[in-house]
């Protein structure tokens, strides 16, 4: 599943927490197509990058109404 998808999956859901939508879009934003697209990071960025990923996955892994598995 692609990370369009996965924002337009959550949004349709309307019970997941905005936050969590909020922060996988900022990745989506400003950070996904720019890395996809053979663009390196310097180690500023690449840990900028990393902090959000860990508040996205801490954000997903507190919504219980985020569900990992059907």
């Amino acid at each position: 599943m692609d990370i369009y998808t996965l924002l337009d999956n959550l949004m349709k859901g309307a019970t997941v927490d905005e936050r969590t939508v909020s922060v996988l879009d900022q990745i989506r934003r400003l950070h996904r197509n720019p890395v996809a697209h053979d663009v390196f990071l310097d180690i500023d960025e690449a840990v900028d990058l990393f902090d959000i990923a860990k508040s996205a996955i801490t954000a997903m892994v507190r919504d219980p109404k985020v569900k990992f598995f059907s």
